[in-house]
């Protein structure tokens, strides 16, 4: 189990967090289910921000260009709407997602990004999409993935899926995590494959809230991932 360690200044200022752990997910839109990263648009990005490691459930709203907050955990969601998307709504939620994220790494120092998929994923697209936009050069991003530390779940539970891609979804982690830690998890609302038709119907509050549950659901995940230790057999230590 981790500990996200508070070293509090002096002067009374900002505490200086030596750990901080960002869940982050992506929502896309794209014409057809075979044209992932062909034709496929950003439309909302989410990030769950947990400075301090608690757990605390309350969950507070970060809105962009307010102060960072030095405590608790905050959601900061981003979805651009078919309307913003004619006046670069894309390339105003990408420039406002690496500002964040440079923030963040600047006041906190270590920070992880975790996510479900992502190395696979939500890090190439948004990578890609940056650099078709000129938000930044490729070498730059690169150098600012490399900066943060990452966590994948989608890859930490291949040995719990036979080593197989086929069913190693979120939804299968977060039946492991509930087995085995035998709490319940956070319903999750709504379904990735139901994200277009919801844009193209403007119901963009019912993309924040399906969001949002995944982002809840990768904490929980999180959380209690070290539980599972209790099911590995006990040889496994041994070949450490």
């Amino acid at each position: 189990m981790s500990v996200n360690l508070i070293v509090y200044k002096s002067n009374g200022h900002k505490p200086h967090i030596m750990t901080v752990k960002v869940y982050f997910d992506l929502e896309t839109y794209r014409p057809k289910k075979d044209h992932a990263f062909v034709e496929e648009k950003i439309i909302g990005t989410g990030l769950l921000i947990d400075l301090d490691g608690s757990a605390e459930d309350t969950i507070q709203t970060y809105n962009y260009g307010d102060p960072l907050p030095t405590s608790g955990v905050w959601e900061y969601m981003d979805i651009v709407t078919k309307e913003d998307q004619e006046k670069e709504g894309e390339k105003k939620l990408l420039s406002r997602f690496f500002d964040v994220m440079e923030r963040l790494k600047k006041d906190y120092g270590v920070v992880i990004l975790i996510g479900f998929n992502i190395l696979r994923f939500d890090i190439p697209l948004i990578l890609q999409r940056a650099s078709e936009f000129k938000v930044r050069e490729l070498k730059d991003m690169n150098k600012f993935i490399h900066d943060f530390f990452v966590m994948d779940y989608f890859q930490i539970f291949l040995p719990f899926n036979d080593m197989k891609f086929k069913g190693n979804s979120l939804e299968n982690a977060v039946n492991i995590i509930s087995n085995v830690s035998k709490k319940e998890p956070p319903r999750r609302v709504g379904r990735g494959a139901d994200i277009p038709s919801l844009y193209d119907s403007e119901k963009y509050e019912e993309i924040k809230e399906h969001l949002k549950s995944d982002l809840l659901l990768l904490r929980y995940i999180d959380r209690n991932f070290h539980l599972l230790t209790r099911v590995l057999p006990r040889k496994m230590s041994e070949l450490q």
